[in-house]
């Protein structure tokens, strides 16, 4: 027991260290973090460690409303050669709003039963989690457009 609090913290101040803000590193790279702590998410519903859960919630919804919540930082972050980047940091703007959405019915159903089942309000906090992956693949089908589109035009 004492080993996994220790190791949770370890890995909680590994995370604050390596969760850099979004101006200090290029789109992909933020992509990259956001995905492991996504991943970390996941792993935390595996395993059903909630205090997991917790820190991976944290630091995941800080680093995607830093990066995604601010059209204009975003706007900035994508490539000068891309159409429609006004468009595509406004999809990212709304996945934002989304993710902060579900990350809160997450932590709710986790926190707090409301009367449900135990298996109620984990499939909740998981349906959530799923609405979160949905969001990220809606705004990247729609940023990551430009190489299909050039090979259907063709």
């Amino acid at each position: 027991m004492k080993k996994n609090i220790i190791v949770t913290g370890v890995l909680a101040i590994a995370l604050g260290f390596t969760s850099l803000s979004a101006t200090d590193f290029d789109l992909r790279s933020n992509m990259l973090q956001l995905n492991k702590e996504l991943n970390g998410i996941q792993r935390g519903f595996i395993t059903n460690d909630v205090q997991r859960m917790n820190v991976s919630l944290d630091t995941f919804e800080a680093n995607s409303q830093e990066l995604l919540a601010h059209k204009n930082k975003l706007i900035e972050k994508l490539p000068k050669d891309m159409k429609n980047r006004n468009h595509k940091a406004t999809q990212g703007r709304d996945a934002a709003r989304k993710i902060r959405h579900s990350l809160k019915s997450i932590r709710e159903a986790l926190g707090t039963k409301k009367g449900l089942a135990g298996k109620k309000s984990r499939a909740k906090a998981q349906s959530a989690y799923l609405d979160i992956v949905d969001a990220c693949f809606q705004c990247h089908n729609v940023v990551r457009d430009k190489k299909r589109l050039a090979a259907k035009n063709k």
